[in-house]
């Protein structure tokens, strides 16, 4: 199954490269997720086939200026300390999660659920950026409408 994109996030996300129907290996990220003790589930790996190694760039969150996103999920995944995935962001998402990239100057995480929905941690700061790989991207890219979760 494919992502289904709308024609303006196709467009942006073929401005940095990416093209429809990618699929890299994943036997890095699948070796440093598993060194790093996560559940591997099959979204993340159609995740990281589709998007690993792509940058976003896009307006800063504070539309000012611009930024960009990393999606390297091996990056990701040694930059995060683990425990606020198992302690505290699972618990507040209700799902398995699972970092795939980074984002605003590196200092947001963000995570892929089991159930299909995305997120970003940075320390005690989480939220929810869409319900699938679709919308979070878009957010993202155009809105910026992340939801911050709290216990």
């Amino acid at each position: 199954m494919d992502y289904q994109f709308n024609e303006k996030l196709v467009s942006a996300l073929e401005g940095a490269g990416w093209i429809s129907r990618r699929k890299v290996k994943v036997s890095s990220y699948v070796l440093d997720w598993k060194n790093e003790g996560y559940k591997i589930f099959p979204g993340a790996l159609r995740f990281a086939e589709n998007f690993g190694g792509t940058v976003l760039k896009h307006p800063g969150y504070n539309g000012e200026g611009f930024d960009e996103s990393c999606f390297d999920p091996s990056a990701a995944s040694r930059r995060l300390d683990r425990s606020w995935v198992v302690e505290d962001y699972q618990i507040l998402a209700k799902e398995e999660l699972i970092p795939v990239g980074q984002g605003y100057s590196g200092h947001l995480t963000y995570l892929l659920g089991d159930g299909g929905g995305f997120y970003g941690g940075f320390d005690d700061y989480f939220c929810k950026i869409g319900n699938t790989v679709e919308d979070a991207l878009a957010n993202i890219i155009f809105a910026k409408g992340f939801e911050k979760i709290s216990s």
